[in-house]
C-alpha cells in the first residue's frame, strides 16, 4: 500500500477544526499528504450519517466501505493520508452519542489510522458553544444554557472518547 499513514482528524464542533481546514490542511505539501479526497470523503460521510440515524452499521457495510477505501488508498502517492471533516462527529441528531461508535468504525476500515482529537478546556467550550446558539437563533439564558449542558440533558456527552 502506497500510503504509510492515515491519520483521522474527529473535527468536534468549536475546537478550531474550520480553522484548521481551511487555513491549515489544504497547505500542506502534496507530495507530504493527500488532504481529504472526495472519493473517500463522501462514502465515509455517508457512513457517519447511517451511524448518526440508526445507531450502529454492520459488518458487510463496514466490509463493503474496506472494499471501495482499499483501492483508493492504493491510489494515492503521499505517504500520508489526511481525513478531516467536522460531518465525521455532527453536531446535531444526537451526533455526541454516537461519536464513539464513529469512531470505533472508522478504526476499522483503515488499518492503524492515527485519530487525532483536539478538545478545549469546559468553560471556554461552553461559551463558544452558547455563542453559536445564539448566532442559530437558539435562545436560552446562559446560566439556563450551562445548567442543562451540566446535567447533560443535551446528549452531547462524548461518552469514553479518551478511550478511542
Amino acid at each position: 500500500m502506497s500510503v504509510k499513514r492515515v491519520v483521522i482528524h474527529a473535527g468536534l464542533p468549536k475546537t478550531a477544526s474550520t480553522f484548521l481546514q481551511v487555513n491549515v490542511f489544504p497547505f500542506i505539501p502534496a507530495h507530504d499528504c493527500e488532504f481529504n479526497p472526495p472519493s473517500l470523503v463522501g462514502p465515509l460521510l455517508e457512513l457517519c450519517k447511517e451511524i448518526v440515524t440508526c445507531g450502529s452499521t454492520t459488518p458487510e457495510r463496514i466490509r463493503s466501505l474496506r472494499d471501495l477505501i482499499d483501492p483508493e488508498l492504493e491510489r494515492i502517492q503521499a505517504p500520508t493520508l489526511l481525513l478531516s471533516v467536522e460531518g465525521f462527529l455532527p453536531l446535531h441528531c444526537g451526533g455526541y452519542g454516537r461519536s464513539d461508535a464513529i469512531l470505533g468504525v472508522l478504526t476499522q476500515l483503515f488499518d492503524d489510522p492515527v485519530m487525532v482529537v483536539f478538545l478545549r478546556e469546559q468553560s471556554a467550550w461552553i461559551r463558544s458553544a452558547y455563542s453559536f446558539c445564539l448566532v442559530s437563533k437558539f435562545i436560552l439564558p446562559f446560566d439556563e444554557y450551562v445548567n442543562r449542558e451540566g446535567d447533560g440533558r443535551f446528549g452531547n456527552r462524548v461518552p469514553r472518547m479518551l478511550s478511542v
